[in-house]
């Protein structure tokens, strides 16, 4: 995944804002809708954390989508 940085705030959004609706992630940046609304205010560590766990939300999302279709 590539990040960008946004006025100094580290961010994994790479411009595809599609939110699923059953499991309310995007699927562009893979992080939840309550995550979103807060990236401004969260801390350094918090941020990390949830970067952290990009990477294995995204690959439960695509085998869990392909399981389906």
């Amino acid at each position: 995944m590539v990040y960008k940085d946004t006025s100094d705030i580290k961010s994994p959004c790479v411009n595809i804002c599609k939110v699923d609706s059953e499991t309310r992630l995007c699927i562009g940046c893979y992080r939840s809708i309550d995550e979103i609304s807060v990236w401004k205010s969260l801390s350094e560590s918090e941020i990390e954390k949830i970067i952290s766990e990009l990477e294995s939300r995204k690959n439960e999302y695509t085998t869990t989508t392909i399981r389906k279709n």
